[in-house]
């Protein structure tokens, strides 16, 4: 049984969350946890993030990429303020994790605060990983495959059309 998890934090150039979807970061932090501690492993450059915006958003080929790096680095957990319409995609291969904070050291610490669950969450191996929102507390719902994303849980109000 896998006892340590590796997490991508979606991120601004400043290194700071922002309430973009994770397919839209400049860049990604990659976070392992370990024997009760979290440690930086690298950070990467957001491939995607030259895809022209209305071509990539939400689409099959982003998430394709995305899923495919992220394989390939060992990540179990992505972390985001949002997720767009490939959260039905990714969380097929990884458990999606909604933050309120900026700072990604704050994320970390409650994230780890609450580790038992996301390890839980892992040892699962379900087709589709449930969804967490972490603000002090968690909460862990399901990502309806055959249903419209709720647009509340992912978008500002100020997005609405």
């Amino acid at each position: 049984m896998k006892s340590n998890l590796r997490f991508a934090l979606a991120v601004n150039a400043q290194h700071l969350f922002e309430s973009r979807h994770f397919g839209d970061a400049e860049k990604f932090l990659l976070y392992d946890y370990r024997a009760g501690e979290m440690a930086f492993c690298k950070e990467l450059t957001n491939p995607a993030k030259s895809f022209h915006h209305s071509f990539a958003h939400g689409s099959e080929e982003k998430a394709s990429l995305l899923t495919e790096l992220f394989a390939s680095e060992k990540v179990d957990i992505l972390v985001s303020k949002k997720f767009g319409g490939n959260l039905k995609r990714v969380n097929r291969h990884f458990i999606p994790v909604i933050i309120m904070q900026d700072s990604p050291k704050e994320a970390l610490e409650i994230m780890q605060k609450h580790i038992h669950w996301l390890m839980e969450e892992r040892h699962k191996h379900p087709a589709a990983f449930q969804l967490f929102q972490i603000n002090q507390g968690i909460l862990k719902t399901s990502v309806r495959q055959d249903k419209p994303l709720h647009r509340n849980m992912f978008f500002d109000e100020t997005e609405r059309n």
